[in-house]
């Protein structure tokens, strides 16, 4: 059976406190990520350079910064949303950007995330203020979302099957783009479905951004699975590589991020798999899988690696003994590559996020395909890609459909915003806004 509940969540934290009343203008170069000269090395292919940079370029308006939070810690309570069946229990905290701050694989008693025990806000985001843990949804613009510490809507819904699920929903200020996730753990499923939308609403292109960043425990044998046998690096100058070894660590193997010597990032290139997927398994063969439907075909690793520096930022974001590293899933070849919206146009897709087990000699296998297409088998035994398709139609009837309870609110942006339209002559509804 499936059950959405609301919980209080209990954590040391440090507090947001309130937003910088200043404004902070955008980077005068729209086409150029903060801090970054992007510089082609001759193994990345010309069709992996169109729309490098475009529109990656830092802003923040109309967006204040978040950066009056401190160093000290103190018993916090925000609001939570629990959506669970007898397999997974999932935890979402809708204050702070509808975090899924855990999910839990009960028969195994199991947290397949990296669930951080305290709360401390760093300046890692577009706004400032980011933390660490769990699955952050990340639209709009290059970088840490412009919600990713502040309020959004969160809403009961019905599923195909009349299963309660939850909404996550917010208007985005920056590009004018509404988007929703719809959550849902059908009984004794052993994953967790995210039906996501983004829309445009304006009769003109716009940018687009999507990567859904989730964070995993890192351990001694910790090995990153994707099916994919090209990534491209962009530290320090953008390339591509053959896996599993890569020219930013030679003569090692990339996918065990305790390999790197210093914090780094890689994109997997998936856009010609079958069912495109990534996963963290440790050292057991065991960890969190992530499938998705297209367009949502890339997929990066990103670690802090075994420098001091990179141990030291774990600890202050995470508390003492933590380690984690990020797997994330995007629409674009990297996160330095813009994407455009097309006028009154929208990208949909489903996301499955769940346990795997897999015999520890076939993910930890020497030959870099011989593990992932080992993992390949063993998802598609359990998640089939035909099946995967029907559940995104499937769920995305319910897409256009309004919630039936409202569980937290956001901001009224949103509200203005659709008020604002029916000003003007020959402007169309939005379905399901």
């Amino acid at each position: 059976m499936t059950e959405l509940k609301i919980e209080p969540y209990n954590i040391q934290g440090a507090r947001l406190g309130n937003e910088n009343p200043l404004p902070m203008f955008r980077n005068p170069e729209p086409d150029k990520p903060a801090g970054m000269n992007l510089v082609f090395e001759d193994s990345l292919p010309a069709e992996k350079r169109k729309l490098a940079g475009w529109n990656t370029g830092w802003r923040a308006l109309p967006y204040r910064m978040q950066d009056r939070y401190t160093r000290k810690k103190e018993p916090l309570t925000f609001k939570s949303a629990v959506l669970e069946n007898d397999i997974l229990r999932a935890v979402f905290l809708p204050e702070l950007g509808g975090r899924l701050f855990s999910l839990v694989h009960k028969p195994l008693k199991r947290e397949l995330l990296a669930r951080n025990q305290v709360f401390q806000p760093a300046n890692l985001a577009i706004r400032n203020a980011w933390f660490s843990g769990g699955i952050e949804w990340n639209t709009s613009q290059y970088g840490h979302a412009f919600h990713t510490c502040s309020p959004v809507f969160a809403a009961e819904i019905r599923g195909s099957q009349g299963e309660p699920g939850l909404r996550i929903y917010e208007f985005e200020r920056c590009k004018g783009h509404f988007w929703q996730i719809d959550f849902f753990l059908p009984e004794n499923f052993p994953f967790l479905l995210a039906s996501v939308r983004v829309l445009n609403p304006f009769s003109r292109p716009s940018s687009m951004y999507w990567w859904t960043n989730m964070a995993v425990p890192e351990e001694e044998g910790t090995r990153i699975l994707a099916p994919a046998q090209q990534a491209i690096y962009t530290i320090p100058t953008m390339g591509m590589g053959t896996l599993p070894e890569l020219p930013i660590l030679p003569g090692q193997d990339a996918s065990y991020s305790l390999n790197f010597p210093f914090s780094n990032e890689y994109f997997l290139q998936c856009e010609n798999a079958d069912m495109v997927w990534e996963a963290a398994l440790d050292r057991n063969g065991i960890g969190l899988v992530e499938a998705s439907t297209r367009p949502l075909d890339y997929r990066k690793m990103f670690c802090w690696g075994n420098g001091v520096g990179g141990r030291r930022w774990q600890e202050y974001l995470s508390g003492s003994g933590s380690r984690y590293i990020e797997i994330q899933a995007g629409l674009a070849p990297t996160q330095l590559h813009g994407l455009e919206m097309p006028p009154n146009g929208e990208y949909k897709w489903l996301e499955a996020f769940g346990c795997m087990e897999l015999d520890p000699r076939l993910a930890h296998h020497a030959d870099w395909q011989s593990a992932w297409q080992s993992a390949d088998r063993e998802l598609k035994k359990r998640l089939p890609p035909a099946r995967l398709n029907e559940l995104f139609a499937l769920y995305g009837t319910v897409t256009d459909r309004p919630p039936e309870k409202l569980l937290h609110l956001g901001s009224g942006w949103g509200a203005l915003e659709l008020r604002r339209r029916k000003t003007e002559a020959g402007v169309a509804d939005l379905p399901g806004v």
